[in-house]
């Protein structure tokens, strides 16, 4: 059995890792009776599970700068600079600007952006790609199909855009 999700212990999430957390996670976690297995618990506030959080959360975006050069250029985004510098200082600018992603089980992530759905993004290396349409479905086991239209899912600053 894990710790109850509360208001208070949301709010120590909050603070404890610097993020805001979404509306959908906040709703499926609270109705949780226990983690599912392997997911990640929130509501452990150990220095050790504090850190390996953090760790996750580092990494992922260390992963996704490592492989800044396969992060394909979107339409979006306007005119692609002519140079390779200008390209990799654009995406890391759009980066740091994009909400933090949280990791729920695996290499399973969503976006810390006050949505009332949250899109479980798949992220191994710079290779990310909607997973499930919500937290809500994920947790159902419910995954996004090839007949899902991209853009009648949840969009989320920058992590939408590279999306596959």
């Amino acid at each position: 059995m894990i710790s109850k999700y509360t208001d208070e212990v949301f709010t120590k999430i909050e603070e404890t890792y610097g993020i805001i957390l979404p509306h959908e996670f906040k709703q499926v976690y609270r109705d949780l009776e226990q983690l599912p297995n392997g997911w990640y618990n929130w509501a452990d506030f150990s220095r050790e599970n504090t850190d390996c959080l953090k760790k996750q959360m580092e990494e992922v975006m260390g992963e996704i700068t490592d492989e800044i050069d396969d992060i394909e250029w979107n339409d979006n985004w306007g005119e692609c600079p002519n140079t390779i510098h200008d390209v990799h200082h654009f995406i890391k600018s759009k980066m740091k600007s994009a909400p933090a992603l949280m990791p729920i089980v695996g290499h399973r992530y969503i976006a810390c952006e006050p949505t009332s759905v949250s899109p479980v993004f798949s992220i191994v290396g710079s290779e990310m790609i909607y997973y499930s349409a919500s937290l809500t479905d994920f947790l159902k086991g419910k995954t996004i199909t090839q007949e899902t239209a991209l853009t009648d899912l949840t969009q989320i600053s920058f992590w939408s855009e590279i999306a596959q």
